[in-house]
Order: C-alpha cells, then sequence, then structure tokens
C-alpha cells in the first residue's frame, strides 16, 4: 500500500474515532496554590491519566479528549473553545494524534496551524501552553515504514515537530517521546515495558513517564519520591525524566 493510501485510511479511522472522554475531572479537592490544567488530546492523555492524576494529586486536573482525535478538530470544537475560554486554567496541554507529526509536509502542516490556533485562545485566556510530545511506536510505524521504519526514525521526526511548534509559540514542551528514547538507550530491556501491547500506547510504566515529565514541566521538580514509592523501574523512570529535562531551559 502507497504513503498516501496508508495516510488516508488513518484520516478514515481518525475520523471514526468515538469520543470516550471530553471534560472529565478529577474531583475538586485542590489544595491552596494549586494549578489548574487542562488536557486535550486523545487516548494518549486518557490511557495515562490515572498516573497523572495520581502523580498530581492536590492539583485540578481536566481532560478533554476522544480517541484517535486530532488537534485540527479540537481548534473547531465549540465546547473546548468554550472551556479553554472559562476554565482560569494555569496550563492547556495539547496532544497530537501520535502519527500526524511524524508524517509528510501537509500532516506537519496541520499540526503546527491547529498547535497555533489553539495557542492564541489559551493565551487569550491567560493561560501557558504546554506541548505534549508523544514516542515512537515500539517496532516503528507499520502504516507508515518508508517515514518511520523504526522507533529512532519515528521518534526523531516527532521530536523536530514538536520542538519547532514549542518555539514558535513559545510555548513549554514535555518531552515524553524523548524520555522514551533515553530509557530505549541506556535500559533496552526496560524498554518494552513503557508500552501496552500494542506497541503503540502506554503501560503503566509508560504512563508514569508521561505523568512525571508533565510533572517536571509545570510544576518543576521531578516526583523522585512517588518513584521511590513505587520500585526501582520507576526510579529509573524518574531519572531519565531528570536526564532529558535537565538539557532544556525551564
Amino acid at each position: 500500500m502507497s504513503l498516501n493510501r496508508r495516510q488516508l485510511l488513518l484520516t478514515a479511522l481518525l475520523a471514526a474515532a468515538p469520543m470516550f472522554a471530553c471534560a472529565a475531572a478529577e474531583p475538586d479537592n485542590a489544595k491552596p496554590g494549586a494549578l489548574r490544567i487542562l488536557f486535550v488530546g486523545n487516548s494518549y492523555t486518557n490511557r495515562s491519566w490515572s498516573a497523572i492524576v495520581d502523580v498530581f494529586k492536590g492539583h485540578h486536573l481536566e481532560q478533554h479528549t476522544a480517541g484517535g482525535a486530532r488537534l485540527e478538530r479540537w481548534a473547531k470544537d465549540a465546547k473546548l473553545l468554550e472551556q479553554i475560554a472559562s476554565g482560569k486554567w494555569d496550563f492547556v496541554v495539547l496532544q497530537e494524534q501520535s502519527q500526524v507529526p511524524s508524517l509528510n509536509d501537509e500532516y506537519v502542516k496541520s499540526f503546527m496551524d491547529s498547535a497555533t490556533s489553539l495557542d492564541e485562545r489559551i493565551r487569550a485566556a491567560g493561560a501557558k501552553t504546554v506541548m505534549y510530545m508523544t514516542w515512537g511506536r515500539r517496532d516503528g510505524d507499520a502504516r507508515n515504514k518508508e517515514l518511520n521504519p523504526t522507533f529512532e526514525a519515528m521518534q526523531a521526526r516527532l521530536s523536530k515537530s514538536y520542538r519547532d511548534a514549542a518555539t514558535k509559540l513559545h510555548a513549554r514542551i514535555a518531552p515524553v517521546g524523548e524520555v522514551y528514547a533515553s530509557i530505549k538507550k541506556s535500559h533496552p530491556d526496560l524498554f518494552p515495558e513503557l508500552y501496552a501491547g500494542d506497541g503503540s500506547h502506554p503501560a503503566a510504566l509508560g504512563a508514569h513517564a508521561v505523568a512525571y515529565t508533565m510533572y517536571r514541566t509545570m510544576v518543576g521538580s521531578v516526583p523522585v519520591e512517588h518513584a521511590a514509592a513505587k520500585g526501582d523501574k520507576y526510579k529509573l523512570v524518574a531519572a531519565a525524566v531528570t536526564a532529558v529535562t535537565s538539557k532544556q531551559a525551564d
């Protein structure tokens, strides 16, 4: 199957994907000075949600997500735009569909345009944008082998697109995909444990890589005590978050 036909199949599948969570809120037991954070994305956010809520305990969190959703959809979603405008958020986290920023120029432009449109709304509401960099597929992207034959190839393309967007928008970036890459390099036996069985979505360990990276990006520290309580594998994940995020300015 050609690259264009594969991308058309991706588009058709995404269009048919149902909404599975919209504005799902954590119980509002926020502590004084707590952050208000809205997460916008799809299953890569939803399947990390339990870990995010646990790590961000005491902060007010909400998500606006749907299976396979692209930022292009959310940039036109009246309910989300009202939620951004009225929510008094500190941060709004933007997560693109996991393949889109790694595909050809047409898809990357859609990602950039949609992120820019949403960022304008976020800034107008007095909040800050955080770009949630996702990760390459464990074994490369089977639907787009010409572009993304391996994890490393896909991650390089994702990293470039997300970092270009963050630079353009003067936004923060949560480089979760680069944390995955760091773990693959330093602890290759641990790397497969970041993934669910489909080689795409996060398992519990991968979800904590998301949560720890988000915490570092928005709160300013890595939750090492939480990781220590979870066990040695989680400590290694926290160490990878520290290593990757120490290379970029706050």
